[in-house]
């Protein structure tokens, strides 16, 4: 049968891989988590939530008899405004915007304190039961926000209006005072402002027509204060501005003159530079009678000496004598040249001097002149511009005058119009059918909702608070080891309640409990290969954790496999084996061995199963934890690795001692059995970080003691494992068999 219930292998280590390569999985709630705890807490949560109920119906009944309410209703239509044809026929639609802004600016008014203070001053409403019943005028006025209420009616011109009341009639009264109220109110308010408007309109034309006045005066002002005669010539020209572009011309001309007058000067005094004197200089030193008589003298004189050097040679006297006079000639003509050219160029200068001064002269004369015309036409361009302007102000001013006629007559036409009220009565307050507070539905749907959030709310605070390992996904969030089996709480299983639930896998071997240490030795199979796990340590966070069951059970459905294995019972302080399993011999066990008294075959005894022997603690020792360190507990755990194919030591706990430790650290494996109901979460993790820093090989989890939970994979186990064996295996379950 251990084949027909055991695991794969596959699963298994997908399982450790999961829980190991991923810690912080299951940190929140997943929906399976929450439909667990509605499930465990459906009678906590249905019975609040009909306290809930019950109460919202008794509440809902007291109102009824003590505080009812009747609500009467009323419409008001905002009549908007509509512009006529040109021959008066028909109107264009107002736009929806205009409508909504229209529809919620009457609704804040009708809802703002003061207009229901002036409904509270009506005589009619305060001869009501309403008014009377309140004795103070705050108290009134804050019962009334609450009972009066106008709301815009989306994408129309209507305003609903509502008014409750403990009786229907004075409900419907304050209704219709309200309205007749607000309709009057807004008459008035439309007379009133047509008349301020009219009066404000004419005022303004009253301003208007005083600053066309002025404006008029300013321009006769303007004309005759002109001090030039024909100050305003055609074109719009002044006879200023006409002597003034005269006076431009000349001032143009003169400085044209004076730039040309220097520009020859600088020329002159380039060409004396580079040439001595200028060209005109050199045309009249060329017209003067001694420089002409120079020069014909010396050609004559040239001409004869070239006849003498032919006829007699260049070295003779007379040739000498010519070259002589031609010299003198010479120097005479060049020295004369050079007077006549300083001179005229003297005179040339100073006469170009002389035009620059008399030109600068009249060209500062004009200058003045400029000025004292240009002063006289800025003058006049003021009075130009003041002209223009105020012609205008008078064009603009008798525009404005035009529009505040229109808006004038236009004001006058509509203090005549019967349509200059916006609003009008569409209904008044209806008589209320039926009563509007309080409503069962309401009151019971509160209570529901109430009764509901309040029972959830308490339901997940004790899950929460609950802090526990109770269910193998508590482990995987919380411990992240992987979990090796789930035991169930055997107290719920009615076929063993009247044996030793230690070696109820012996006792009754077809028991669902049976089937559940099986399937914890099955999945022992799959963390390692046999020669890998041939030592295994049962140990737990405290004592009454079932780790002693788990080791007695877990060795005997070893056996049944066909393994030989040896029980060992390592807790020397709380022993438990010689109790499962009496024996009449001198006491003697494992202490006995550790310490040298005797051998293992001394203290070795069998169970009375087939494949199992066990060794009980023996007397406890002075100092165990020293007996576990020492080479004689490594020698005797390595003599019975070669004998037996597991062996099993049902430890002492690792948070009350520190014997467990030491001895996890020379077994093969470790597994820690954790109480579902007695185990708190933080016991459990301190067990396993003390466990895991001591670098032990943990194997896994055992969650014992797990009740099934209404809905749970217990209770389904329960209903389906003896479904699956049939009634008649179930029946010699049942009776022991």
């Amino acid at each position: 049968m251990a084949t027909q219930i055991s695991l794969p292998a596959t699963r298994i280590q997908a399982s450790q891989r999961q829980s190991i390569a991923s810690p912080a999985m299951g940190a929140g709630l997943t929906y399976k988590d929450v439909l667990g705890i509605l499930r465990r807490r459906m009678w906590l949560i249905i019975i609040i939530t009909a306290v809930f109920v019950v109460l919202s119906v008794a509440l809902w009944g007291i109102f009824l008899v003590y505080s009812p309410e009747y609500t009467s209703v009323g419409f008001i239509r905002c009549k908007m405004p509509t512009q006529k044809g040109a021959f008066g026929m028909g109107g264009v639609i107002p736009r929806k915007d205009v409508i909504a802004m229209a529809t919620a600016s009457n609704a804040e008014l009708l809802n703002s304190d003061s207009f229901l203070g002036r409904i509270l001053e009506r005589t009619k409403v305060q001869d009501t039961e309403w008014y009377k019943s309140r004795e103070e005028l705050e108290e009134r006025l804050e019962d009334m926000q609450e009972s009066f209420a106008a709301v815009s009616m989306r994408d129309r011109e209507f305003v609903k209006l509502r008014m409750r009341a403990a009786s229907k009639k004075e409900a419907k009264d304050i209704l219709d005072e309200a309205l007749i109220l607000f309709q009057r109110q807004i008459e008035e308010s439309a007379t009133d402002s047509l008349r301020k408007s009219l009066a404000a309109l004419t005022a303004q034309r009253r301003d208007v027509d005083a600053k066309i006045r002025t404006s008029q005066n300013k321009l006769v002002d303007l004309t005759q204060r002109a001090e030039a005669p024909g100050w305003m010539t055609g074109g719009g020209r002044t006879v200023v501005l006409q002597e003034l572009s005269l006076l431009q011309g000349e001032r143009l001309r003169l400085e044209s003159e004076i730039q040309q007058l220097r520009i020859y000067g600088a020329q002159l005094q380039q060409d004396q530079t580079s040439q001595g004197y200028s060209s005109t200089v050199r045309m009249a030193i060329e017209q003067d009678p001694m420089v002409n008589g120079y020069r014909s003298q010396v050609a004559n004189l040239v001409q004869q000496h070239d006849m003498l050097i032919k006829r007699l040679g260049p070295e003779h006297r007379q040739v000498q004598d010519i070259q002589s006079t031609i010299d003198s000639s010479q120097a005479q003509l060049s020295s004369r040249e050079q007077m006549l050219g300083q001179q005229y160029g003297s005179q040339e200068t100073e006469a170009i001097n002389r035009q620059i001064v008399s030109l600068m002269e009249q060209l500062k004369g004009i200058n003045t002149k400029y000025e004292e015309v240009s002063s006289r036409q800025r003058d006049l361009d003021q009075k130009l511009m003041s002209y223009a302007v105020s012609q205008e102000d008078i064009n603009n001013l008798n525009r404005q005058l035009e529009i505040i006629e229109r808006e004038i007559q236009s004001v006058s036409v509509k203090m005549n119009d019967p349509d200059r009220v916006s609003v009008e009565i569409a209904q008044y307050g209806s008589d209320p059918l039926e009563i509007s507070f309080p409503k069962p539905l309401p009151f019971v749907m509160c209570g529901l909702i109430l009764g509901l959030a309040v029972s959830l709310g308490l339901a997940f605070l004790l899950e929460f608070m609950n802090d526990s390992v109770q269910t193998p996904r508590d482990v995987l969030r919380h411990l992240h080891i992987p979990l090796l089996g789930t035991i169930p709480l055997y107290e719920q299983e009615e076929e063993t309640e009247k044996i030793s639930i230690e070696k109820v896998a012996m006792i009754r071997p077809h028991a669902l409990i049976s089937e559940f240490y099986r399937k914890l030795r099955t999945n022992l199979f799959f963390i390692a290969p046999p020669a890998d796990l041939k030592t295994i340590l049962i140990t737990s966070s405290s004592a009454d954790c079932g780790k002693t069951t788990t080791a007695v059970n877990l060795s005997i459905t070893l056996s049944a496999e066909g393994k030989h294995v040896l029980l060992v019972d390592a807790n020397f302080r709380r022993s438990s084996l010689n109790r499962l399993f009496p024996t009449e011999g001198p006491g003697q066990g494992l202490s006995n061995i550790l310490v040298g008294q005797a051998t293992v075959a001394d203290v070795i005894r069998s169970s009375g199963i087939e494949g199992l022997d066990l060794i009980d603690c023996g007397p406890l020792p002075p100092n165990p934890a020293n007996l576990f360190s020492g080479k004689c507990m490594r020698d005797f755990l390595e003599s019975q690795k070669q004998c037996y194919d597991y062996v099993i030591l049902d430890g002492p706990p690792s948070l009350l001692v520190t014997d467990a430790n030491i001895i996890a650290s020379q077994m093969d494996g470790t597994i820690a059995v954790v109480h579902a109901e007695h185990t708190m979460r933080g016991m459990a993790q301190r067990m396993i970080r003390e466990l895991k820093s001591d670098r032990i090989r943990l194997l896994g989890i055992v969650l014992n003691a797990v009740r099934p939970r209404k809905g749970g994979y217990f209770e389904k186990s329960y209903q389906s494992y003896y479904e699956y064996i049939g009634a008649e295996q179930a029946e010699a379950v049942e009776s022991g068999e």
